[in-house]
């Protein structure tokens, strides 16, 4: 019975953590949020760049998180200059960033893994 009770409080936090990770990866890689916020915020003129360049510069951001692209290089024309997007600091500081988004995905994957596991154990019983 003890079992039985600890399989079931794993298999919840398990189910809690992959729920929580894979909200976080459907708004944070959601294209429809990025143009909504952009428009209600006021992005376009705020930075003084086209709205396809700016759309462009969020696929080439998103892109380098999810590893379809090796580098953050985007040309973009801000406040009327053709200039490249992100410094040198941005692009270190994205290394991280790409780091804390990623390794959620991998850690989801994991605990789905290992709930499936649990669970082929509980059916064994």
């Amino acid at each position: 019975m003890l079992k039985n009770k600890f399989i079931y409080i794993l298999s919840t936090i398990c189910f809690i953590i992959i729920t929580v990770l894979s909200s976080i990866d459907f708004w944070a890689f959601n294209d429809l949020f990025y143009k909504h916020e952009f428009k209600q915020n006021d992005t376009y003129d705020t930075i003084g760049i086209s709205e396809e360049d700016l759309d462009n510069t969020k696929d080439v951001l998103l892109g380098y998180i999810k590893d379809d692209n090796d580098d953050l290089y985007v040309k973009a024309i801000i406040k009327g200059s053709e200039r490249e997007v992100f410094n040198e600091k941005e692009k270190l500081h994205m290394v991280d960033v790409k780091i804390y988004i990623v390794m959620p995905c991998y850690v989801a994957i994991f605990y789905l893994l290992f709930l499936s596991y649990v669970y082929s154990l509980f059916l064994m019983i």
